[in-house]
């Protein structure tokens, strides 16, 4: 008999939360890749799914990175 199966279930909790935060990620990169494509419900339905916690933390990240993308093409663009 093992002496510590608290520290086992603990390490596979840890585990599983590491798994649903990779499994968050993906579907926030889904999302991008839908929405590039054009394909707006699909990406409605997949940012559905995800946490409000997750949601937060995108849509910070997302006003960001269009703000850089802005940015680079202003920097890019021809000086007249």
């Amino acid at each position: 008999m093992r002496a510590h199966p608290a520290s086992d279930y603990e390490q596979f909790a840890r585990a599983m939360e590491g798994f649903q935060r990779a499994a968050q990620a993906l579907a926030v990169q889904a999302a991008l890749g839908v929405l590039m494509r054009g394909d707006l419900p699909e990406a409605t339905e997949i940012l559905g799914k995800l946490k409000p916690d997750t949601l937060r933390s995108l849509s910070v990240a997302a006003k960001t990175l269009a703000d850089l993308a802005d940015h680079e093409l202003t920097r890019r663009r021809p000086a007249r």
